[in-house]
């Protein structure tokens, strides 16, 4: 019996995982740092699947919400990729063992684009951890 395609032992996984490892290495995200000289990139948040899997520290910085009136595209039948307020950002990334650098861009950029106050608050919560571990406290208190 053939692997699912999105079995880890499968061709198409191994296969989808060294493409992705390379685009975020030496035949992407790294080779575009040493090739050009650049301390930090700047990408589509969209592109962070490529800097998780490669290990690269990264920020994202909000933009805003994608405009009403465009219709959905869809990554998979229930998850909208791009859509109608649908937020996006822009994604700072460097090599390893350079966050103070990455720090210092992304909080620059942030102070002086000031998206970050054009931004609306979708949800505000009224639940803070505190909240939450103290109610576990009080359930395990009850359980002794």
């Amino acid at each position: 019996m053939a692997a699912s395609p999105h079995a880890v032992d499968s061709k198409e996984y191994k296969n989808a995982l060294k493409t992705c490892l390379y685009m975020g290495a030496e035949g992407g995200v790294l080779g575009a740092l040493e090739n050009h000289n650049c301390d930090v990139l700047v990408l589509p948040t969209d592109s962070d699947n490529l800097i998780d899997l490669a290990g690269f520290p990264s920020i994202n910085i909000p933009l805003g919400f994608g405009p009403a009136d465009i219709s959905a595209e869809y990554a998979t039948p229930d998850l909208v990729d791009r859509g109608p307020n649908v937020p996006y950002g822009l994604l700072f990334t460097t090599r390893k063992w350079h966050e103070a650098r990455l720090l210092q861009v992304a909080y620059a950029y942030e102070q002086a684009s000031k998206t970050r106050d054009k931004v609306a608050l979708m949800v505000d919560s009224n639940i803070e951890l505190r909240h939450i571990v103290a109610a576990r406290e009080t359930s395990l208190q009850l359980e002794v």
